[in-house]
């Protein structure tokens, strides 16, 4: 569709087409043309908030949060229940770590969900739980292999008023979980959440997503240190033996992700090798089938990895997670390994990809996370260029490691 042409359809449907066409563009990063059909429907229908709502997806996109702030406050005007526009107002404040403005927004995300048709958990009767609500014991819950181990170690922060605590996670993070909280009940996260609450025993539930906002109200509420997840210590220390050579720190490598959609997130393993200064020994943490590209490394660069195949991140986490442990560091890309090395107080480094609105908790600015002190993010400039961040490695390594003083 050409916005420039004149369109004879009726208003409803010029809208659509146009914004159809500047999301298809947006999809393909087609960056240029999205702007041109979301400005043609700005011109043409100034008063529509789903025009103005695409274009704050565009700011979103190149991380303008002035712009895209004003674009979604706008819309919001003009259709204050649109659930899309109090989801992304959400993220963009959590990504500026404007939290107190953003948690209570919260209810867009939940209910965006299921007018796409994501359905939820069967909860039946079980109320929420709240502060303040009768002891009857809680089943928290997450189904998400990511969201777990960034807010494990709120679990233990739950006030004892609340009774005994049920931690229902995904199947392959309950060995993890279990060493990490000895005081809470660790089982497999199911869909039908009110038979598992009745199996053990407790009258409400809450999503762990929810305990964020409950006990991370503002940036004032974060702790300076952080370690929510304990790995295997036997396994950790027979790993560290079996990595380590002659001295050379052992660090930790993953660079693509499981999401073909989110190729964005990904570089070259030989690109992410030649950053990380030799002689440190690279310990692979990535999944799938990596040996054709460690093979096809320079020499150099290939005697530097180790390839464990005792390890399958694709299966129980636990082992996984000691293989993180064991290691003096860990650099990768925006994924579950990150979200481990955190939850483990591991030094991390993880490149944030630009444009990754979604991952609220990778918030602005390079340094450390809130959520995860441990961990170092540096973040892209530009789609697709990732040489500022990787020339940064070897400065931000030798301060995690404690080679040089903080800046």
């Amino acid at each position: 569709m050409d916005p420039a042409r004149p369109v004879a359809a009726d208003d409803e449907r010029t809208l659509a087409a146009l914004l159809e066409a500047a999301a298809r563009a947006l999809v393909a990063d087609d960056l240029p043309r999205a702007a041109m059909f979301g400005f043609a429907a700005i011109e043409r229908f100034p008063e529509a908030w789903e025009a103005l709502g695409f274009l704050s997806n565009l700011f979103l996109r190149v991380q303008h949060y002035p712009l895209a702030e004003a674009a979604l406050r706008s819309a919001l005007e003009r259709r204050p229940g649109a659930l899309p526009l109090r989801y992304n107002l959400m993220l963009l404040l959590l990504r500026q770590r404007r939290l107190a403005e953003a948690w209570p927004l919260r209810d867009g995300r939940v209910a965006w969900e299921r007018a796409k048709g994501v359905a939820p958990p069967t909860t039946g009767d079980l109320p929420t739980w709240l502060p303040g609500a009768p002891a009857a014991g809680v089943l928290i819950w997450s189904s998400s292999l990511s969201m777990t181990p960034l807010l494990l170690g709120l679990v233990a922060e739950m006030p004892v008023a609340a009774g005994p605590i049920v931690l229902a996670v995904p199947a392959r993070l309950t060995a993890l979980a279990a060493r990490s909280l000895p005081a809470v009940t660790v089982t497999a996260f199911v869909p039908d959440l009110a038979a598992v609450a009745a199996a053990h025993g407790v009258g409400r539930h809450l999503p762990l997503e929810e305990l964020a906002p409950l006990l991370r109200p503002d940036v004032a509420a974060f702790p300076a240190r952080v370690r929510a997840a304990v790995a295997d210590p036997d396994a950790t220390a027979r790993l560290a033996r079996r990595y380590r050579r002659s001295g050379a720190p052992t660090i930790g490598i993953a660079w693509a992700t499981s999401n073909q959609a989110a190729g964005y997130k990904a570089l070259a393993l030989a690109r992410l090798a030649a950053a990380i200064p030799a002689p440190a020994t690279l310990v692979n943490l990535q999944y799938g089938r990596v040996a054709d590209e460690v093979a096809a490394l320079p020499p150099a660069e290939r005697a530097r990895v180790v390839l464990d195949p005792a390890i399958d991140p694709l299966g129980d986490l636990d082992p996984y997670a000691a293989q993180i442990a064991a290691c003096d560091a860990v650099v990768t890309v925006a994924g579950l390994a990150a979200h481990l090395a955190g939850a483990l107080a591991v030094p991390t480094i993880v490149l944030v990809p630009i444009g990754l609105v979604t991952a609220w908790y990778w918030h602005d600015g390079d340094g450390p996370s809130l959520w995860h002190p441990s961990v170092h993010m540096l973040h892209q400039r530009r789609r697709g260029d990732w040489d500022a961040c990787l020339a940064a490695i070897p400065a931000a390594l030798d301060r995690l490691l404690g080679r040089s003083p903080a800046p």
